[in-house]
């Protein structure tokens, strides 16, 4: 199967990982902000050398341990590449360096469950795909009502930029290069 990068992406939606790393930081920068206050209050008490000695070792390891607890959390959360992506072709899912391309023409229906907590595309050639992500700045439903739109319209004429763009209402447009710096 080729490459999601062997044509153009016209708009992509990742997997939500704002929970994920939320939860990091706030642990990182609470056994940093710990470690610190261990640190600084152990040179502040007038007590022995051994207690001063020991607020201070456990507020170095609380620090230690929080920035590279926190380093090493990040770089496995951005080191974790999933998406859904429309290219003219089709419906790219994108995790790891794997990638699952559904054709347009393959496609009978794109749909969101009843609880809206998931989607599926379906196939008349297999099961249905069912899609438990959640992807940043899109509901389920929305996602799901956004991709059959799209569906709707390839099957009429061949999808290219300025189609996709005309379909995300409501959506936030995501297009590679849009970001601008």
């Amino acid at each position: 199967m080729d490459s999601a990068m062997d044509q153009e992406l016209y708009e992509w939606f990742r997997v939500d990982r704002g929970r994920g790393t939320r939860q990091l930081l706030v642990t990182g920068g609470a056994l940093v902000f710990v470690g610190g206050g261990l640190v600084s209050g152990g040179f502040l008490t007038h007590q022995s050398s051994t207690v001063l000695s020991i607020l201070t070792l456990t507020g170095a390891s609380f620090l230690a341990f929080g920035l590279i607890f926190t380093f090493v959390g990040m770089a496995v959360l951005l080191a974790h590449d999933e998406y859904v992506a429309v290219r003219a072709d089709g419906i790219v899912f994108h995790s790891g360096r794997a990638d699952e391309l559904f054709l347009w023409a393959e496609i009978e229906q794109i749909a969101a469950d009843d609880e809206g907590a998931s989607w599926s595309i379906h196939r008349a050639s297999s099961a249905p795909h069912v899609v438990n992500a959640a992807y940043a700045g899109v509901t389920p439903g929305e996602l799901a009502a956004h991709l059959e739109q799209l569906r709707l319209k390839a099957r009429i004429a061949p999808l290219d930029s300025t189609e996709v763009g005309r379909v995300a209402i409501g959506l936030p447009h995501k297009r590679p290069g849009a970001a601008r710096f």
